[in-house]
């Protein structure tokens, strides 16, 4: 709990991934706080009174994937409607400010994203939410140690730097310091 709103207040981005993560450990743990307690939210807990809290976020988190039957698949509604957001604020970024080098980064990785959607047969993704997928693959691979090709690193990489673009403008968003002279 206290590691998610860390991560949403410093990095958006970070903050999905991070979810996405915790819905995976979730599932793994057969949607039981047990083993969720045992292996994970005692290394949490700075202090005895954190147990309770941190315990009572893990359960709610279980409740409701189970409440909105993502169970084998799919995102937490309260962390899309974040991705939803992000995607709001990339059309605007593209649309409606102008922000030149936040165009440019997406250019940069359109070409993959369409590449990356044909690939993981995933054609009505946004563009952000592929970005956002492509990096929670990486993990993925990178956490089984598997060898990440130098071409698909590339792209991963050209995924990172535009949604940290993205991170950023949402935090200026967020703090009311959102440059509308982009041009």
């Amino acid at each position: 709990m206290v590691i998610a709103l860390q991560k949403y207040q410093e990095n958006v981005v970070e903050f999905v991934l991070y979810m996405w993560q915790i819905e995976d450990l979730i599932r793994a743990s057969n949607f039981q706080l047990e083993p969720i307690y045992n292996s994970v939210i005692t290394a949490q807990a700075e202090k005895p009174q954190h147990l309770k809290v941190i315990s009572q976020w893990y359960q709610e988190l279980i409740d409701a994937m189970l409440d909105e039957e993502i169970e084998q698949r799919g995102h937490l509604k309260q962390t899309m409607d974040v991705v939803t957001e992000l995607t709001r604020l990339h059309h605007l970024l593209l649309n409606r400010l102008g922000d030149h080098s936040y165009q440019k980064a997406y250019e940069k990785a359109l070409t993959l994203l369409k590449e990356y959607r044909e690939h993981t047969d995933t054609p009505d993704m946004s563009d952000i939410e592929t970005a956002l997928h492509a990096m929670y693959s990486r993990l993925l691979l990178r956490l089984k140690k598997q060898k990440i090709n130098k071409k698909t690193e590339e792209a991963f990489d050209t995924f990172r730097d535009f949604l940290a673009l993205l991170a950023k403008r949402y935090n200026e968003m967020r703090q009311g310091k959102l440059n509308y002279q982009y041009n």
